[in-house]
């Protein structure tokens, strides 16, 4: 488990009121390679002074040594200048976009360590879309509809407790729950027998 100073405690649950329809729903969406594609790598520097460079798919899998000194900068600045962002994934444009047209309550839960930089490039690019093409206008209300959560942690288990959590507290019916991490889908699938009444599905994002 590789966590950060600050970062939300797995007990977390939404601090904010959700407005459901006649389904309690959630929609939630991992962010790294999921949505969106950078060059950005977490550096490992390990006691001997080995260094390792670490895609996010990559650092969701890997198990810190003892002490392990980790180097997040380049995760810091999405803006859109930034030549480390590659750009949006198909599944960004093709499945995300009507989601947040839809209205429905949207949650990014992501292994970051801050949501800034999350924040920032939904503003750059979702005002950037609106000017090229009519059709992904979006009103203030439905840009409020994304709720960013930065667990701090790559532990897969803590993606599995906040919804978890989330269920309990909002009496959920639905979850559906989109990761390109095997690991952090498999966590979550545990969550059916937890909770035989809600329906949870799971998407693995691949390209």
């Amino acid at each position: 488990m590789i966590s950060y100073a600050g970062s939300i405690p797995a007990d977390y649950t939404i601090k904010m009121k959700m407005k459901f329809n006649k389904v309690r729903e959630l929609i939630i969406f991992d962010f790294d390679e999921t949505l969106l594609y950078t060059n950005s790598r977490v550096i490992v520097t390990h006691e001997n002074g080995k260094m390792l460079h670490l895609s996010p798919s990559e650092y969701a899998k890997y198990k810190p040594l003892q002490k392990d000194v980790f180097d997040y900068n380049e995760f810091q600045d999405l803006g859109k200048d930034n030549e480390r962002v590659i750009g949006v994934t198909e599944f960004f444009k093709n499945r995300f976009t009507p989601y947040l047209k839809s209205g429905k309550n949207i949650i990014i839960l992501t292994a970051r360590q801050s949501k800034q930089p999350m924040i920032d490039f939904f503003y750059d690019y979702l005002n950037i879309l609106s000017e090229e093409n009519t059709e992904y206008k979006f009103t203030k209300n439905q840009k409020r509809n994304i709720i960013f959560i930065p667990l701090g942690n790559s532990d897969p288990n803590e993606k599995k407790e906040f919804i978890s959590n989330s269920i309990k507290k909002y009496k959920l019916d639905l979850i559906e729950f989109y990761d390109d991490s095997d690991i952090n889908i498999e966590a979550v699938e545990e969550l059916k027998l937890e909770f035989p009444l809600v329906k949870i599905k799971t998407k693995l994002i691949k390209y």
